[in-house]
């Protein structure tokens, strides 16, 4: 009984040393800062080579669309709820609800 305890604990730790080695090299740095304004081509040709270097570094480029919504999230529900709200008072009866659904009318 102890032995099975003790492979469970081995298992347990390198499991938990395998995903810290793994989030610790999977993390990408930032991209450099671009700044508000370039007042110099040399400014402009500095940040481009930081940037050509961080690209370089990290292997490829990768888009960064955090600030999006997903597309599941912004039009389908109020669509849904265009569909079931017939006359358009932005409330859904149980009547508008069942003429949708083609079922009875609630009472």
């Amino acid at each position: 009984m102890m032995g099975f305890k003790f492979t469970i604990a081995h298992i347990l730790l390198v499991a938990a040393l395998i995903h810290l080695l793994e989030a610790s090299f999977t993390e990408v740095p930032p991209p450099p800062k671009r700044p508000e304004r370039f007042n110099s081509r040399e400014e402009l040709k500095k940040y481009l080579q930081k940037v050509h270097e961080y690209h370089m570094i990290v292997g490829r480029w990768r888009l960064r669309r955090d600030h999006e919504e997903p597309d599941y999230a912004s039009s389908s529900n109020s669509d849904l709820f265009k569909f079931f709200d017939i006359n358009n008072d932005h409330l859904i009866s149980s009547k508008e609800f069942s003429q949708r659904m083609r079922f009875k009318p609630f009472n």
